[in-house]
């Protein structure tokens, strides 16, 4: 059984983020990403920043927290576009090897 249209450009977006997240360079990316969270989780950037009042400070707290979230969240969507990828290559791979007996009675 052939998969739909829709089914066909998901697997083919998922099996180019496959492509991209099985790579070396994937691993430097999300090292690099990590990186760059764990900055914004630092309590320097915001003497960097020279805030002093408790509502600033706060707001800043907020917005990276929300930056941080948005960023994890993308990270898990296209790592998770490569499991739901490999599942349903799977799938297919054993509907394509099932065999049927078709019985005229």
């Amino acid at each position: 059984m052939k998969p739909d249209l829709d089914t066909q450009r998901e697997l083919s977006r998922n099996g180019e983020l496959r492509m991209m997240v099985e790579s070396p360079g994937w691993d430097v990316a999300r090292r690099m990403l990590t990186d760059y969270i764990w900055d914004l989780r630092d309590v320097q950037s915001i003497k960097a920043k020279g805030l002093t009042s408790a509502t600033a400070i706060q707001r800043h707290i907020e917005a990276n927290d929300t930056a941080i979230s948005i960023l994890w969240d993308w990270v898990k969507l296209v790592e998770g576009s490569v499991d739901v990828h490999k599942e349903t290559q799977q799938m297919l791979q054993d509907r394509k090897e099932e065999s049927y007996i078709i019985r005229n009675e």
